[in-house]
């Protein structure tokens, strides 16, 4: 589901020596070489499966060249124990910190002029800080303030949103709480 640089240069060999193969025994059943009926889609399908090929492989190495440098176990290391820390975030122990009960659940990391976000799958949203937007809705002092959350440009459904995180993301932001 998530190929590494190497696992998509697999794919496209895979893809272009199965197009080839059917391209191959088509022309040969076309030439009487071989004994067989002519398939017009055999023929289609060779011709687009050594194109597919063709485009992993090139996928593949502009993913080399994109990555020429890849990190290290160190690095990797810092990173996943970033993603720890933001997932066990929590607002009330943490200034730099939000749990935003939204769909999917979202906690966050405020740090400097850039904010982690991870959410339930553990997937990791690295946004700076003109990007991420915080609403809030009072519609009545019975109920819980509701918020509006954006990130990049993608809308959240509006949520329950606690005093804590709105005090943390108005003093991250730099705005009167």
């Amino acid at each position: 589901f998530f190929p590494s640089a190497e696992g998509v240069l697999l794919e496209g060999l895979v893809l272009i020596v199965f197009g080839g193969w059917n391209l191959a025994r088509e022309i040969l059943i076309w030439q009487g070489v071989i004994p067989g009926q002519r398939s017009t889609i055999f023929v289609v399908f060779g011709a687009y499966w050594v194109l597919q090929g063709l485009n992993q492989a090139r996928t593949y190495f502009h993913l080399r060249k994109e990555f020429a440098e890849r990190p290290s176990a160190e690095h990797i290391r810092w990173f996943d124990e970033l993603a720890r820390e933001v997932r066990d975030a929590d607002p009330k122990a943490d200034p730099m910190a939000l749990a935003l009960p939204t769909q999917p659940f979202l906690t966050a990391k405020l740090l400097g002029d850039t904010a982690f976000f991870t959410d339930g799958a553990g997937e990791v949203i690295i946004v700076a800080r003109e990007e991420v937007n915080l609403g809030m809705e009072i519609p009545d002092p019975e109920r819980p303030p509701v918020g509006y959350l954006t990130i990049s440009g993608v809308a959240f459904e509006p949520f329950r949103l606690s005093r804590e995180n709105w005090e943390n993301y108005c003093g991250w932001k730099g705005e009167p709480t």
